[in-house]
């Protein structure tokens, strides 16, 4: 592991901070290029990624704390010592991030989803490098295990599992998912129902889904302070933001749920009445 990069005298850079700010660079990039193909302004659209960075900072710090209460205390000033005492949660950013996104759309008058969907592969792309800086700073180490693939890390005696290379392929995966399907979601028949056009949202919803689901794997093979009804308070949080994901994507959809209910219905009712018919040809035979 290499959690400090350069250490002169009192200057210590961090590799944690240093991955965040190189994954900040490039994750704007990507939000300019889409932002530009979707023809944005470009000044509001830094404007709105600033003020979705500032939340989402606030937020990845203010969940951290509370899910890590005895690591701070009521020492306010390690609350926001974000350089000697650091510490922050993936969730708190998306949820602080997608507060700030909203207020700041509602404010400007812009398409909440449209500009969601353009931040989103460029928001993959930070957590990309945040979880390789977790990764060299050894964070978020995984439980013991025994698997061949079990890493020790610097001061534990037991392999343990490598949670931060399993978020990171993962967000990969994501992040490939999301520019593949950029230009082709809105040809997908069952996300446009019957509707002309698909709507914005799509991406959002899947980047939802999609961390949720990182999140899950990484709460279930790493240690936990809080354990809600058996389970580690994340697992709850990871598990919530998926379901919310998935209910957006449908409700984004051009799809009814009267509509579906219906064809469903309609389906299984002739399942039935096929499977009685071949009954009573049996019997009769």
């Amino acid at each position: 592991m290499l959690p400090v990069l350069v250490s002169l005298g009192p200057l210590t850079i961090y590799s944690y901070g240093v991955f965040l700010a190189l994954g900040f660079l490039v994750g704007l990039f990507v939000v300019w290029k889409k932002g530009r193909e979707a023809y944005f302004d470009e000044e509001s659209l830094y404007d709105t990624v600033l003020v979705t960075a500032l939340f989402a900072l606030v937020g990845a710090r203010f969940f951290y704390l509370v899910t890590h209460p005895a690591d701070f205390g009521y020492n306010v000033f390690s609350w926001v010592n974000l350089i000697g005492r650091p510490g922050f949660s993936h969730l708190g950013a998306i949820i602080g991030g997608g507060c700030g996104l909203w207020w700041k759309t509602k404010r400007s008058r812009l398409d909440f989803f449209a500009v969601a969907d353009a931040l989103s592969p460029g928001t993959t792309v930070v957590t990309i490098f945040g979880w390789l800086g977790a990764f060299l700073n050894g964070t978020a180490i995984g439980v013991p295990t025994t698997l061949p693939w079990g890493i020790t890390f610097p001061g534990l005696l037991e392999k343990r599992h490598p949670a931060q290379i399993y978020a990171l392929l993962l967000t990969i995966g994501l992040f490939t998912f999301l520019w593949w399907s950029e230009s082709k979601y809105r040809t997908f028949n069952w996300y446009r129902g019957n509707k002309s056009s698909a709507r914005p949202g799509f991406l959002t919803m899947t980047y939802l889904v999609g961390m949720g689901l990182t999140g899950l794997l990484v709460s279930l093979v790493t240690t936990a302070d809080q354990f809600w009804f058996g389970l580690p308070a994340t697992t709850w949080f990871w598990g919530g933001l998926t379901m919310g994901g998935m209910i957006g994507l449908y409700r984004r959809s051009g799809r009814r749920f009267r509509d579906d209910l219906q064809s469903v219905t309609s389906a299984v009712s002739g399942h039935r009445r096929r499977g009685r018919r071949q009954s009573r040809e049996i019997l009769t035979a």
